[in-house]
C-alpha cells in the first residue's frame, strides 16, 4: 500500500492515534488500550508506546502530553483516575507530583497508607510451621494450588519441596551392588 511522504508508520503522533488503538467503552467512558497487534494489555506491566519526537513513553504520560501539547514537568507522574488499568481516555488521565499520585490511589482504594501496607507485607512473610512444611512437601497438589491456599508464593512451595527431597534418605544399595563395592575397595587397597 502506498503512503504519502512523511506519514507516521509506527508509534503514535497524536491523540487520534491513541484512540485508534483503543476499544471505547460507552458505559464507563474508558478507552481500553490495545497493543500494536490488537492484543489486550496485561495488568501489572508498564504499558509503553513510541511517541514521535520523544521515544518510548508510558501510555498515561503519552496521553497527557498529547492532549495538552506540552511535556510533563520534571518529577511529575501521569496516572489514571478511573478504576481501569488500561484506560487511555484523556479525561481520565491526570498528572502531578508524588503527593497527588498517592492521593489519587487512596481515593481509588488502591493504596491504604503506610501502616496498613506494612501489616499486609508482614502477614505475607509469616513462616510456616513444621507440620505445614511436611504437608507442603508430601502433598500431591500442584505447587500453585498450595501457594494459593496458604497465601504464599509458589517459589516458597518449590523451595520447601526441593529441601525436603534433598533430605530424604537415599535408598540402600542392593545385594548386587555389594560385589561391585567390594571389588572397588580391593582395587583401591592394592
Amino acid at each position: 500500500m502506498s503512503h504519502k511522504h512523511g506519514a507516521h508508520l509506527d508509534g503514535v503522533a497524536d491523540i487520534e492515534g491513541i484512540r485508534m488503538r483503543c476499544i471505547c467503552d460507552s458505559h464507563t467512558g474508558c478507552w481500553h488500550f490495545r497493543t500494536a497487534r490488537g492484543k489486550p494489555m496485561v495488568q501489572g506491566r508498564r504499558h509503553v508506546v513510541w511517541l514521535h519526537g520523544r521515544g518510548p513513553v508510558s501510555v498515561p504520560r503519552a496521553v497527557w502530553e498529547l492532549s495538552r501539547r506540552r511535556t510533563m514537568p520534571e518529577g511529575w507522574r501521569a496516572f489514571r483516575t478511573c478504576h481501569s488499568f488500561d484506560c487511555a481516555n484523556p479525561r481520565h488521565i491526570k498528572a502531578g507530583a508524588g503527593e497527588a499520585y498517592g492521593k489519587a490511589l487512596t481515593d481509588r482504594g488502591v493504596f491504604h497508607g503506610n501502616a496498613e501496607n506494612a501489616r499486609n507485607a508482614y502477614a505475607k512473610r509469616i513462616k510456616l510451621n513444621a507440620e505445614m512444611w511436611q504437608w507442603v512437601a508430601e502433598s500431591s497438589q500442584f505447587g500453585t494450588e498450595i501457594a494459593h491456599a496458604l497465601d504464599v508464593s509458589p517459589a516458597l512451595v518449590y523451595r520447601i519441596r526441593a529441601t525436603w527431597r534433598s533430605r530424604l534418605m537415599r535408598a540402600a544399595p542392593s545385594v548386587f551392588e555389594f560385589g561391585r563395592i567390594a571389588a572397588n575397595v580391593s582395587r583401591a587397597a592394592a
